[in-house]
């Protein structure tokens, strides 16, 4: 998917500023308007590289949390499957 983004460029008493109107974070400033430019390119790239590793720890998390789940319901239904084999076994019942 490509989407178009909106560079902005403005002088300014010290030289330029640039930013993406769309991509929060993705601001800079240069002495000239090429430095601006190919120092707004890197803060993309930095910005999106930032995102893209938040994305997948947030992924990490939420299947550790998923695997969590799983492993306390394994751990509940393994102490629930000992404790009805007790009970059976002290009450002297057949198993179901």
């Amino acid at each position: 998917m490509k989407e178009p983004l909106t560079a902005v460029f403005e002088k300014s008493p010290y030289g330029y500023i640039g930013y993406v109107e769309e991509l929060p974070g993705a601001n800079t400033q240069g002495e000239t308007l090429e430095e601006t430019k190919a120092n707004l390119i890197e803060a993309v790239q930095l910005v999106l590289q930032a995102n893209r590793e938040l994305a997948e720890e947030e992924i990490k998390a939420d299947k550790r949390e998923i695997v969590s789940a799983r492993s306390s319901e394994n751990l509940w239904n393994e102490i629930d499957g000992n404790l009805a084999k007790r009970i059976f076994k002290d009450l002297g019942l057949p198993r179901p």
